[in-house]
């Protein structure tokens, strides 16, 4: 399939598209590792101890200082005991514990805005109801990184902790430090202002539970309790330039650039058109590459570099955008922005480093914004993928910015409907299927093909297209759509194995009209956080089921709805001209639900599937016409 080229999205959709692609594709390896529980190590102590450095009434760096007292509670082991950093950020300088040594080793960041992480490691060994101690000591060399802190430790949890930040006088009006997400009464945060003027924030915590993965969790950048730490920017403004004192004009012409910029003017009929394709023509041009480039990992790649490498992050390829429309004289600028899920902040409420982790670009036209994201490589034009919509923007505007919004467009371009045909043959289910993908599963779709091995795609497709029967059949697979169609299509021939079963004159067919792999129930033994769909969307399934000769219906499951904060869902059979129609519908609404009220959302999945999962009786009709 030509459509099946070598890109990669943006790691900030791979984290939206992460689930999607764990459900339907199991063939394809696991993206990452996590921490796994040790209930014996426990964090009996640790302070922390942030210094800022003040040098002409600016900040010049902040000193930090983490000890950690690590405690096995009912037999030996090891702890792990991790720090990040960055050389040009924030560096080690000083890591020791009794029996370890430092590790050092490079970081994958799952982050779009990439910059360089790496981690330092130490193993160290426990003795039974003995503390030990593990100490880091780093600076953070560019200060306006330090703007957060989050208080659970990802590994262990924690009896007692005390966080310190320590503000000089000169400083004191200027540097805040707030809680958020603090709630149950077990953090308390108290400043005191010295005899000198220097300000010391403490905050004290108990029986901290670690912040472990869980499936369709909020992440701990948005839910986890953490401290704030703000006045670094004056406001928005001061920010922003600082953002903008990374980027460098480029004057000088690129014979590539130019070549390429002409050939997307000549095939756009209009300007709106032009900002799109040339948005795309980046999406499948340049492969997302996340490599550190310049200053703090700030500064984004000139657009000819990016050109001739046909590579990029989320700010290099926003950086050729805004060039190849510059080029055909459209008003290109950068934007950065914060990204749905990883990103809890607005650049105007919080004016911090915090509130933003991606770039992508902007085309004004008029009165209008056109935001164009690179990294999004299979998404339709025009598409706004879920991770950016209703997110607040700081766009380029020379030397000032404009704060917008990126338009909400709403969940009705996330969609998937699958239509099949059904005859019954024995104990199996034979006809077709059709499945229509729009949006964000269309991109996981085409992302996931992109990735594998081409020995490995129809595999994919087929589990994607018969899910969430474990023993199909599907032949004659039929692609259809293109990179500038909103839709993409797969049909195939298919035999549902054990899907009717023949006992004396009746057959029982187990339809199961539902096939939305997102409509599940969640499990909730040892659950610690609540519940978080990625995205929302819609679901349309129907199906079209032939009596076979010498039989009637005896019964049609009973329809069923389903209306909640969480979902609106219905179900109905009907018969006609010779055949059984079947339409199943689900629809997202709220897409969290709190840890307390997850079994709530769960009896309504529950009692909706179990109307799914009602078999069909057909009766064998006697010879006279009667049963």
């Amino acid at each position: 399939m030509q459509l099946l080229r070598n890109q990669l999205t943006s790691d900030c959709m791979k984290q939206l598209l992460a689930l999607l692609i764990t459900l339907l594709l199991p063939v394809l390896p696991s993206a990452g590792a996590t921490v796994s529980d040790n209930d014996n190590v426990v964090i009996a102590d640790e302070l922390r101890v942030y210094t800022i450095v003040e040098k002409k009434g600016d900040i010049a760096s902040v000193k930090s200082e983490t000890d950690v007292w690590y405690e096995a509670t009912a037999r030996d082991d090891r702890a792990d005991a991790i720090a990040f950093y960055n050389d040009d950020i924030i560096t080690i300088d000083k890591a020791s514990a009794p029996g370890a040594k430092p590790y050092y080793r490079s970081w994958e960041s799952s982050d779009a805005f990439y910059d360089g992480s790496k981690v330092c490691y130490m193993s160290v060994p426990l003795k039974k109801g003995k503390k030990t101690k593990a100490t880091f000591v780093q600076t953070f060399k560019a200060p306006e990184h330090f703007c957060n802190v989050i208080l659970p430790s990802y590994a262990y949890p924690k009896r007692h902790s005390t966080t310190i930040v320590k503000v000089p006088p000169r400083l004191a009006q200027t540097i805040k430090v707030e809680t958020y997400r603090v709630d149950g009464g077990n953090i308390t945060l108290t400043s005191q202002t010295n005899p000198d003027g220097s300000v010391e924030y403490r905050a004290e915590a108990t029986d901290l539970p670690a912040w472990r993965h869980e499936a369709q969790a909020p992440r701990a950048s948005v839910a986890a309790p953490q401290l704030i730490i703000t006045g670094q920017f004056a406001d928005t403004r001061a920010l922003y330039r600082h953002m903008k004192s990374f980027c460098r004009e480029e004057d000088e012409a690129d014979e590539e650039i130019a070549k390429v910029a002409a050939m997307l003017r000549a095939g756009a009929a209009h300007d709106a058109a032009l900002a799109d394709s040339t948005a795309q023509w980046v999406r499948q041009n340049i492969r997302y590459l996340a490599v550190e480039h310049g200053e703090y990992a700030f500064s984004p790649a000139p657009a000819s570099d990016v050109m001739r490498s046909r590579a990029g992050d989320c700010k290099g390829s926003a950086n050729l955008i805004k060039r190849l429309l510059r080029e055909n004289s459209l008003d290109g600028r950068l934007v950065w922005i914060g990204t749905k899920g990883d990103i809890p902040f607005d650049w105007d409420k919080v004016p911090a480093l915090c509130s933003g982790n991606h770039v992508i670009a902007a085309c004004i036209l008029g009165d209008s914004v056109i935001y164009l994201d690179g990294t999004t490589s299979w998404s339709s034009p025009g598409y706004v993928p879920p991770s950016i919509r209703g997110r607040r923007t700081m766009i380029e505007d020379g030397d000032d910015c404009i704060l917008g919004n990126v338009p909400d467009t709403g969940r009705e371009a996330d969609r998937e409907r699958i239509r099949g045909s059904y005859a019954v043959e024995g104990n199996a289910l034979t006809g077709s299927l059709t499945l229509t993908m729009a949006g964000v599963g269309r991109m996981g779709l085409l992302s996931a093909l992109a990735d594998s091995e081409p020995r490995d795609r129809d595999k994919i497709i087929k589990r994607v297209l018969t899910y969430p029967r474990k023993n199909s059949v599907a032949d004659d697979l039929r692609v259809s759509g293109n990179l500038s169609e909103e839709e993409f299509e797969i049909s195939a021939r298919v035999s549902e194995t054990n899907a009717a079963q023949k006992i004396g004159d009746k057959i029982y067919v187990d339809l199961k009209p539902l096939r939305d792999s997102f409509f599940d129930v969640v499990a909730t033994a040892g659950r610690t956080h609540s519940h978080l769909l990625p995205f929302g969307y819609t679901g349309c399934y129907e199906f079209e089921l032939a009596i076979p000769a010498g039989y009637r219906v005896e019964h049609l499951p009973e329809a069923s709805t389903l209306d909640n904060e969480w979902y609106e869902a219905r179900l109905e059979y009907a018969e006609a001209e010779g055949a059984i129609r079947c339409r199943a519908e689900v629809k997202t609404r709220d897409l969290a639900t709190p840890l307390g009220r997850l079994e709530e959302r769960n009896e309504g999945v529950r009692a909706f599937r179990r109307a799914a999962d009602a078999k069909i009786v057909l009766t064998q009709i006697s010879p006279e016409g009667e049963i």
